[in-house]
């Protein structure tokens, strides 16, 4: 059995008030909680529940919660979660994004605003609102910048859930090592890849 180190469990057992549900342990979760290192990477790998992931000295206190969202499938889970824990909270949601542009310096990127307008279509209003941010760059450490700005980071797990991804490097991997806020990682849905 994994005990959670006390500032996760005190972060976690404000999630599950809201979420009316309650703090498991690694045997019968409903969500686990962690404290940042190398149990964190571990379990994020095969997770059937959601993995919070919360560095030393965090105070349980959210005013905003932010949502990683690349428009895949995989990433909606997160965003209704987000969106979820804000309405229960009565805080709202930024909401994130990570374009990568092809364009050269100084040329228009039309995709760039074809993503932004999908974020905002993806904002959705919550009690406390909700707004969405454009980043550029590598999405892990895009985000992970991003996160100084919110109480709570939720995202999707990685794409493919392999052991390499885990190991060699998946955007939630990088979040819970470098996220200056607890993340929140939620699992695919059964069935999807």
């Amino acid at each position: 059995m994994y005990r959670a180190a006390p500032e996760a469990h005190e972060f976690a057992s404000v999630l599950a008030r809201a979420a009316g549900t309650s703090v498991g342990e690694v045997d019968d979760p409903e969500l686990i909680a962690v404290g940042r290192g190398k149990d964190a990477v571990r379990l994020l790998h095969g997770a059937t529940c959601p993995v919070l992931v919360v560095p030393a000295g965090t105070r349980p206190e959210i005013a905003l919660v932010g949502a990683a969202f690349d428009g895949r499938p995989q990433s909606r889970p997160a965003l209704n979660t987000a969106i979820s824990i804000a309405d229960q909270l009565g805080v709202g949601v930024l909401t994130l994004g990570v374009h990568r542009s092809a364009a050269l310096p100084g040329e228009h990127d039309p995709g760039r605003d074809d993503f932004e307008f999908m974020l905002g279509k993806v904002s959705f209003n919550t009690h406390g609102g909700a707004n969405h941010r454009l980043l550029t760059g590598r999405p892990g450490p895009a985000l992970a910048a991003a996160s100084a700005d919110v109480q709570l980071l939720v995202c999707g797990s990685s794409g493919h859930g392999t052991v390499r991804e885990v190991v060699f490097g998946s955007v939630p991997k990088y979040l819970v090592e470098h996220a200056s806020c607890p993340v929140l990682v939620v699992p695919r849905p059964p069935g999807r890849a």
